[in-house]
């Protein structure tokens, strides 16, 4: 009955909160040291 009256199920409340996850998120910088080793990683595997 509740859904009848314009209730959300379970699926539409999740993707409610994902889109606001989504949208208002804001991530951590990485550390300068890791970003290094990353690229340094990055730049070895295009060599080859």
């Amino acid at each position: 009955k509740w859904l009848a009256e314009g209730g959300k199920d379970a699926r539409q409340r999740a993707r409610e909160i994902a889109i606001n996850i989504l949208a208002t998120h804001k991530p951590l910088a990485i550390p300068c040291e890791v970003d290094k080793e990353i690229r340094s990683l990055v730049k070895g595997l295009r060599k080859g």
